[in-house]
């Protein structure tokens, strides 16, 4: 069963947030709801270490929704070539850490197992995930607001139709029931030792995957970006049984009653008419560049938006 689908009609900012408080009343969801915005509606919930990046946005299946979203479901790189990249990337990345971040820099030896070694290289692929390096996490937030504002901030996406030409996309929000809240590292131990990030991912290795379907991982606020956004992680536990997608497993989560069964994810279709309109409401009460992304370059490219964008005038 497909989440469940609902289109903005209008460029307001509160009957979008009446499309979701319809959704936390109808589950009754409260804290336990998590969002995610994409810039294409047709985008599908898989972590951008196993997207391949040489893919062209074209419906090659066919114009039709769940044409496109079976097309999406095939386009990522083989489990052996998303393993072999994270372990260059994720050990790339650890020495990047020593300039700028030496707090977690673990001085265990590499080929020591310990707790304290597993713990900071979680905390390392989180900073690697907000900065934007390829991982196995996908990234939601507490906030919808948030969410929203990485449905609309970026260009509108293009992709290229049957009939050859390229159509401009909506965007949509994802609103999600995760049950649990975890530290990353408590997941899963062996031998009371806690999985490294590397050893979590080795196939074969058969991390219960049923956990992360309802277990959302509440990183620490190690950075500004982590604490600014409302972050937390899914992660996607791809072994041999590379079918089981995090996608399909979310976005088929029903209630079951009796013989009715009831989705219980919803996915609200942002016109790509409104976005401007949305920006800029979400401007309003504080979502912008500026206080998601706190460091001078996002605070510029803020500004830049908002004075020739928006025409504000200059303070005084």
């Amino acid at each position: 069963m497909a989440a469940e689908e609902k289109k903005l009609e209008t460029q307001k900012l509160a009957d979008f947030l009446e499309f979701v408080e319809g959704w936390r009343d109808t589950w009754n969801v409260g804290e336990r709801a998590v969002y995610r915005g994409h810039t294409d509606f047709n985008w599908i919930l898989m972590a951008k270490l196993f997207r391949n990046p040489h893919v062209q946005p074209e419906n090659r299946k066919g114009d039709d929704p769940s044409k496109v979203e079976e097309q999406l479901l095939t386009e990522h790189l083989n489990m052996k070539e998303a393993h072999n990249l994270e372990h260059r990337l994720f050990h790339d990345f650890s020495r990047y850490l020593y300039a700028y971040r030496p707090d977690l820099i673990c001085i265990v030896p590499e080929d020591e197992k310990s707790n304290t070694r597993a713990m900071l290289e979680w905390r390392q692929l989180s900073i690697g995930q907000h900065y934007g390096l390829p991982t196995r996490f996908l990234d939601f937030t507490t906030n919808v607001l948030v969410a929203l504002f990485f449905a609309v901030e970026e260009p509108v996406m293009r992709r290229k139709t049957k009939k050859g030409h390229f159509e401009e996309q909506d965007s949509a929000v994802w609103c999600i029931e995760v049950p649990n809240r975890l530290k990353v590292w408590q997941v899963w131990k062996k031998d009371n030792i806690w999985l490294s990030p590397l050893e979590f991912a080795e196939e074969g290795s058969a991390p219960p995957i049923a956990n992360f379907v309802d277990t959302a991982f509440v990183p620490e606020h190690i950075d500004e970006r982590i604490r600014a956004q409302g972050s937390v992680f899914m992660c996607e536990p791809r072994g041999k049984k590379y079918d089981l997608q995090l996608h399909v497993r979310l976005r088929d989560k029903v209630r079951i009653e009796a013989e009715k069964k009831d989705t219980k994810t919803l996915k609200i279709r942002i016109p790509k008419e409104a976005r401007e309109s949305l920006r800029e409401q979400l401007d309003l009460v504080g979502i912008n560049r500026a206080t998601l992304f706190p460091d001078l370059g996002s605070a510029a490219r803020y500004l830049a938006w908002a004075v020739h964008q928006r025409k504000r005038p200059y303070a005084r």
